[in-house]
């Protein structure tokens, strides 16, 4: 079977709202949900007004002057996005990495200020966080 992946023309976008109904996950197929299913809002977040925002884009495959499948993307609000996941991934690194070292920080002045015993209890605590840390990491 030959075919082409292509850009979709903004004079085919109306097929996602038949591609969308075909992605639906329907396990009963002798009880199909009506095509007005994609009518409801929280599906209709998919493609409604489709190429209107800077990161739309959408991908087909054509066989013999068809187009046969697509696929899309495009950044909702609410749902996250990549700069909202790298900017997550640097706050939680950057807490977990600063946790130890202001534990050290403090265990190393009440070794300054020869409090041993609150020091070892310390340095106990320091250790078991720790290992949570590299249980979590592992």
């Amino acid at each position: 079977m030959d075919y082409i992946i292509r850009e979709m023309h903004p004079n085919e976008y109306p097929l996602l709202e038949d591609f969308l109904y075909q992605a639906i996950y329907q396990p009963d197929k002798t009880n199909l949900a009506s095509k007005s299913i994609i009518n409801k809002p929280e599906l209709q977040v998919y493609i409604k007004d489709f190429s209107t925002r800077k990161d739309d884009y959408c991908f087909c495959a054509e066989v013999n002057g068809k187009v046969v499948g697509a696929v899309w993307v495009r950044n909702i609000n609410g749902y996250g996005s990549v700069e909202m996941l790298r900017n997550d991934f640097i706050n939680n690194f950057s807490h977990e990495f600063k946790t130890p070292i202001v534990s050290i920080r403090g265990f190393a002045k009440m070794l300054q200020n020869d409090d041993l015993k609150t020091a070892y209890e310390t340095l106990e605590e320091i250790s078991a966080d720790q290992q949570k840390r590299l249980g979590i990491a592992s």
